[in-house]
């Protein structure tokens, strides 16, 4: 797929394609959709990686069915009645819920198959080969690496507490919730101080440098910035 930077010029753009999608008509989202499909079933291991990373969204999906149920309804406004329930619910309102939930998978996804085809040097390599500042490239790759310690430290935590038998009450499991919480912070100001202490060992000056950086150039800019305002606009047909 090209250099790293490619990568991540083209993952950008699908990105932003999957986040003004429209739902309907369908084909568009349906044909990301089956892109990414292909995307995570093409790289090895991925299908689990993602699907354990659905599960935030399907927490999301339950407070946002709750509040697609009481939300309130326009007198001039389109809705429709569910059987059982005794209010109408804003068409509207559960079209946009889906929309979100939609495209939060969809984006998790591409991500998720990009990313595992990147290790940490090709996504440092990537970001500084864009046409970005130096020290702007060097924040990004910190965002994203400290985004990756905080799922990889999530996971750890999440095993260790369902090898102690994980809680059965909601009490209970609120009150774990919340030790858990404080226990990651800690971890991760923990892993900060140690990883600032690392940097200014190593005479960091804001930047971070890598020899044999392979810049993106400006055909390839040019063809991803023409492929990719084509995707936008057939997204918004």
């Amino acid at each position: 797929m090209g250099t790293p930077s490619v990568q991540l010029g083209v993952l950008a753009t699908i990105v932003a394609a999957s986040a003004i999608a429209r739902l309907w008509p369908p084909w568009a989202i349906g044909g990301l959709a089956v892109g990414a499909a292909i995307a995570v079933a093409c790289t090895r291991g991925c299908w689990k990686i993602f699907l354990g990373r659905l599960r935030p969204l399907v927490l999301f999906s339950i407070l946002a069915a709750g509040l697609v149920l009481v939300a309130p309804v326009a007198p001039t406004e389109p809705a429709f009645w569910l059987p059982g329930w005794p209010r109408p619910i804003s068409a509207r309102t559960a079209s946009f819920m889906a929309g979100l939930w939609v495209k939060s998978a969809l984006i998790v996804a591409w991500v998720t198959a990009f990313a595992e085809r990147l290790s940490d040097r090709d996504l440092l390599e990537g970001i500084l080969g864009l046409p970005v500042p130096r020290k702007l490239a060097s924040i990004l790759y910190f965002i994203i690496r400290g985004l990756k310690t905080l799922f990889e430290e999530v996971h750890r935590m999440q095993r260790a507490r369902d090898a102690r038998s994980s809680p059965q009450k909601p009490l209970r499991a609120l009150k774990v919730a919340g030790a858990m919480t404080q226990t990651l912070m800690v971890r991760l100001g923990q892993r900060a101080e140690t990883m600032g202490l690392a940097l200014a060992a190593r005479g960091y000056d804001g930047s971070l440098k890598l020899p044999d950086v392979r810049r993106l150039s400006l055909l390839q800019a040019s063809l991803i910035f023409l492929c990719g305002g084509l995707l936008l606009w057939l997204v918004r047909l």
